[in-house]
């Protein structure tokens, strides 16, 4: 049995009472297996080949939340809900006291306490009264047989919930077309009706416009920025045939430029059909009252990979900001790279052996490589991370990612949207930027790992008059002849720009900050002997008291960290 493990009662309403949905035996999906689709996450992601049956699961989740007809095929239908206080009082009788009771009666199903409170109960459709009922299989009968109408009215209380909850789906084949006017507020899960619904929203005066005109605009230029940025959205009537019959089309208004939406890219279309879904449905009068589940299939179709990693990062966000379920089906590796290791997402993968469909979760990194492995993904095809940031070694990377932590408002994750590699200081004399047809002596060319690249060097200079050495001067030139930013320190190492005030902090001492081309180890051997020995575990110790204030204005350290935050960024656009 399911436990969520909560630290205190709670009472779930709705969406979040609803945990799990199962089932056995639809489309592609065997009769001997009961498939389980966790609903508690914010944002849920499917992952598999096509036809492999990513639309099958959406099928299902469709049909449970809006508890209207059962599909074809589909057998063992249950829903799992969180059981709390609220509800068994409402099955069993009012007061705190029946809750007691059904705790010492049913104490050894359920134990004692919170976790009582946090079980689940699993409710199986009836397509005969069309509704919910306590399941009958063999692990529930002993815990409901002998007060199964109490059992039977908690279920009811569960029912008169899940009507205030409801689907809305994006199909994979979408579009927005400009359409005639009519009073339906409806849009399909392909798109039509959107034209209709914007015209309504911006036009007729029951709804509010500055939801199209404010809203849907700002999001629309928070997905496509920096490519493009809108400033107005518009409907106007046009002809679209022979016979002068008008339409209804969508304008959107670019640098002064107006275009209709029908002579845009399909992706477009999508990012605002998502918008579409997200802030006008719900302000309808169908869905007014009511807590969406969204499923939007395949958005990735025609959304080049800058796209679509900000579409999957906006649709987390919001299923975050607005307690929300969102599924999405894909075959993108950027999905899975969006999403994996994410604190309120779910990955699953749907693999078809032999025409017969399983669902496996996803939980560590061998089981995402597998997944890119059954997408014929290639390591060539796919930059783990979006770019890397090469360093001497891994002390060097500690004190990074403190200045760029305590610098900057810096937002972006290690080994998702960076990734920090060493060179190992005299070994980057094996190294190269240089193009990739050139005879390069063997040397290894740091850009066939990812084209994305910054190198940090120490300088190694004694004196301000001093010269970086050749290989150091090469590789310099290498990458700047590209574009790319090379970090030659101004001191003479990465630990010249340590504060005075971080180091004092750290030891206990009294010493005057480090001048530019100072050896480090000397500098703090009073206080730190054998540093070269453990300078991993100095650099941990002393970034804990290194601050903007004690840092920033120490030689070129606040430009070269601004610099290395803006690659970042420009990486992961």
């Amino acid at each position: 049995m399911y436990i969520v493990n909560d630290d205190e009662k709670k009472e779930y309403n709705g969406l979040d009472s609803l945990a799990s949905v199962s089932f056995q035996s639809y489309k592609s999906f065997s009769n001997n297996e009961q498939v389980e689709i966790p609903m508690l996450s914010k944002a849920t992601l499917i992952i598999g080949r096509n036809n492999c049956g990513k639309s099958s699961l959406i099928d299902v989740i469709s049909t449970s939340v809006s508890s209207k007809k059962q599909l074809d095929g589909l057998s063992n239908l249950q829903l799992g809900f969180r059981l709390d206080a609220q509800h068994i009082e409402r099955g069993f009788s009012k007061g705190a006291r029946a809750l007691d009771g059904i705790m010492n009666r049913y104490g050894s199903c359920f134990e004692y306490g919170k976790q009582f409170i946090n079980r689940i109960l699993y409710l199986e459709y009836d397509e005969n009264r069309n509704q919910y009922i306590v399941s009958n299989n063999q692990s529930q009968i002993n815990l409901i047989a002998e007060t199964r109408s109490s059992w039977e009215n908690v279920a009811h209380s569960y029912n008169s919930e899940l009507s205030s909850v409801c689907i809305r789906r994006v199909n994979a084949e979408r579009d927005i077309i400009p359409e005639e006017e009519n009073d339906f507020e409806a849009v399909s899960i392909n798109g039509d009706g959107a034209t209709n619904l914007i015209r309504k929203f911006i036009n007729n005066d029951s709804y509010d416009e500055t939801i199209v005109e404010s809203v849907i605009l700002r999001e629309l230029n928070k997905i496509m920025e920096p490519e493009s940025h809108f400033s107005s959205i518009r409907v106007q009537q046009v002809s679209t045939d022979e016979k002068s019959k008008y339409r209804w089309e969508v304008f959107l208004e670019e640098y002064g430029q107006r275009f209709a939406l029908s002579k845009s890219g399909s992706g477009l279309k999508t990012i605002l059909l998502i918008l579409i879904n997200l802030y006008l449905v719900p302000k309808t009068k169908e869905y007014k009252e009511k807590e969406i589940v969204y499923a939007f299939e395949e958005i990735e179709n025609n959304l080049h990979p800058a796209l679509q990693r900000r579409v999957f990062e906006y649709l987390y966000h919001y299923a975050e900001r607005h307690n929300t379920r969102i599924f999405l089906t894909s075959h993108s590796h950027i999905a899975i790279n969006t999403f994996f290791g994410k604190e309120h997402a779910n990955l699953y993968h749907v693999v078809k052996e032999a025409g017969i469909s399983s669902l496996l979760p996803i939980g560590n990194s061998k089981e995402r490589s597998e997944i890119l492995d059954d997408l014929d993904v290639k390591a060539s095809d796919i930059f783990q991370s979006n770019g890397i940031i090469w360093v001497e070694g891994p002390s060097d990377r500690i004190y990074i990612l403190r200045w760029l932590q305590t610098f900057t408002d810096f937002r972006f994750v290690e080994g998702q949207h960076f990734q920090f590699m060493y060179y190992g200081g005299r070994l980057l004399s094996h190294y190269t930027a240089g193009e990739f047809e050139e005879k390069t002596d063997n040397l290894i060319n740091i850009l066939t790992m990812n084209r994305n690249a910054v190198m940090v060097i120490d300088s190694d200079k004694r004196n301000v008059h001093a010269r970086i050495n050749d290989t150091k001067r090469r590789v310099r030139d290498e990458l700047k002849g590209k574009g790319l930013f090379c970090w030659v320190t101004k001191g003479k190492e990465i630990e010249n720009y340590i504060s005075a005030e971080a180091v004092n902090n750290a030891f206990g001492s009294n010493l005057k900050q480090i001048e530019p081309f100072e050896l480090f180890p000397d500098y703090i051997e009073k206080y730190d002997k054998n540093f070269a020995s453990h300078k991993v575990e100095t650099a941990r110790k002393l970034s804990k008291f290194i601050t903007s204030d004690n840092s920033e204005d120490i030689l070129d350290l606040s430009e070269n960290i601004g610099r290395l935050k803006d690659e970042i960024e420009k990486w992961n656009q």
